[in-house]
């Protein structure tokens, strides 16, 4: 619940940090809650890039998580923000 509260009330990666990760508990389970969630809805945005240029195995998950998403859109045929669907208004 606190990953999912940090999430709501937080307009910045750092003020996520702060209150995902900064607290008295299972803070890093909290914190990495919250930051799956974060990047799920954000991407990289407004994550300082100390905290993801040097991560072990990188290219690795990068790879894994490209498969995934063609994966994805062939089994649910997804079109993609850079590929929207046509609107209907």
């Amino acid at each position: 619940m606190i990953a999912y509260d940090a999430l709501l009330a937080s307009k910045s990666w750092s003020e996520l940090v702060n209150r995902a990760c900064l607290h008295g508990g299972d803070s890093d389970s909290t914190g990495v809650i919250a930051c799956a969630l974060w990047g799920a809805m954000h991407g990289f945005e407004g994550v300082f890039k100390t905290n993801f240029a040097n991560v072990e195995y990188k290219k690795r998950a990068e790879n894994v998580g490209e498969k995934l998403l063609k994966l994805h859109e062939q089994l649910y045929c997804l079109a993609l923000p850079s590929n929207p669907l046509p609107r209907s208004d």
